[in-house]
């Protein structure tokens, strides 16, 4: 057995008050500082931020409220400055190493950004995971509705390419990867040809306690179904989700379908714009803080995106949410890697609804309905006891520590 003291350091480069970082970075983090003898000795998130952002009050008021809800994990603002170049980054990064890290560390990056600073700063008994929670070279196209390399242009090629070039040289500096799906990790083995080990780790969560219901305006008879997301074009909420709506709507007058949105008036055009505004449709939004009570009420979940290139890697983190509520998850066909493992347990519904006419996404609502009403006492049930038991972050941060102690020739812990 080696030496198996050492320091955990997420680094990260997106803003620090984030609902995704709450659950997906901090929470996280958190969880891995308590699991006994595999624990980091230390546990920090670094976070990567320009040095005129990090004088904004509200960085600091953010980073405040982490260290508070988040204790024992420390947090660090590391500033960087295009006019000082890596000077500024890695002075930082090496007084804070010298006065307050005192073992080898586990360098945890959160995309591809913060490697190139973190390796100012490695040192040879040093290892690095890099997360890979998305493919950023198809990424960046999606706000343009393209989700697939065959859409792009040929100069839009020529960036996409560059991109997969830049994530192919940041791999190198991997000992292990992570990633969010089976899909993405098999596509990222192959196209870059990694040696590197490929763990998945879903976007989990923790579970939500009943008593943090809040009343929501809903029937008690009702069929409760629940949109949460933005409107950005990824989500598909013209193509599926708003034309599966309005076939719910108008076949059972007990569904009502909760749109949680930080884009509630873009929300609501689309929603007049369909035909489908009044008493069976709700638009609201929440504090993220009141959002997983909101959920508790909820029957149904739609995870709804059209099957492409790069929604075949995705696992979003509202599926966690769905679930850790006790809701059922409704899928469109060809997206994600858990529809299988959902339809088995009996708490996810597949639908086919791409390219299709109305007749037909009639007769998927139909089929949705028929089996929510032969399934419904045990969905909430059932779900919160999938998050229970396998969807968690209790139960990652152990595979995850035991993945930094192998890393480091420890033997298995936990």
């Amino acid at each position: 057995m080696g030496n198996n003291r050492f320091s955990l350091v997420h680094a990260i480069c997106d803003p620090p008050n984030t609902p995704l970082l709450n659950t997906q970075v901090y929470e996280r983090a958190y969880f891995q500082t308590n699991k006994g003898k595999s624990s980091p000795e230390q546990t920090f998130v670094f976070v990567f931020a320009a040095l005129r952002t990090l004088l904004q009050n509200n960085y600091y008021k953010s980073i405040r409220s982490a260290r508070k809800s988040f204790y024992p994990v420390r947090f660090v603002l590391v500033p960087f400055s295009s006019r000082l170049g890596p000077l500024l980054t890695a002075f930082t990064l090496r007084c804070y190493r010298f006065f307050f890290i005192k073992h080898r560390i586990i360098f945890h990056s959160r995309g591809e950004t913060p490697v190139y600073w973190i390796n100012k700063v490695k040192r040879k008994d040093d290892k690095m995971i890099i997360d890979v929670r998305g493919y950023t070279p198809i990424e960046i196209f999606a706000r343009s509705n393209k989700f697939d390399p065959s859409d792009l242009s040929i100069i839009e090629k020529q960036v996409f390419l560059s991109y997969e070039e830049n994530l192919r040289n940041v791999l190198k500096f991997a000992d292990a990867i992570f990633t969010v799906s089976t899909p993405l990790a098999v596509y990222l083995k192959k196209r870059f040809n990694l040696l590197s080990d490929v763990e998945i780790i879903p976007c989990v969560t923790s579970e939500m306690k009943p008593d943090q219901m809040i009343k929501v305006n809903a029937r008690e008879e009702s069929i409760n179904i629940v949109y949460l997301g933005g409107a950005q074009s990824y989500q598909s909420l013209k193509e599926l989700i708003l034309p599966f709506v309005k076939a719910l709507t108008n076949l059972d007058e007990r569904v009502v379908v909760h749109f949680v949105s930080q884009d509630k008036p873009i929300i609501d055009r689309y929603l007049k714009e369909s035909g489908i505004f009044g008493d069976q449709t709700i638009s609201v939004c929440l504090p993220q803080e009141e959002v997983g009570a909101y959920l508790l009420k909820m029957d149904l979940g739609l995870i709804l995106r059209s099957p492409s290139f790069m929604n075949s890697f995705s696992q979003p983190v509202k599926m966690g949410e769905y679930l850790a509520s006790g809701v059922g998850i409704v899928f469109e066909k060809g997206t994600g890697d858990l529809r299988a493992l959902l339809q088995e347990r009996g708490i996810g519904f597949e639908v086919e609804l791409w390219n299709r006419d109305n007749e037909h996404i009639e007769c998927e609502a139909r089929r949705l309905l028929s089996w929510f009403d032969q399934n419904c006492l045990r969905i909430k049930a059932e779900s919160q006891n999938f998050i229970f038991t396998e969807y968690n972050w209790n139960r990652y941060s152990i595979m995850e520590n035991n993945v930094y102690h192998r890393l480091l020739g420890d033997r298995r812990l936990g």
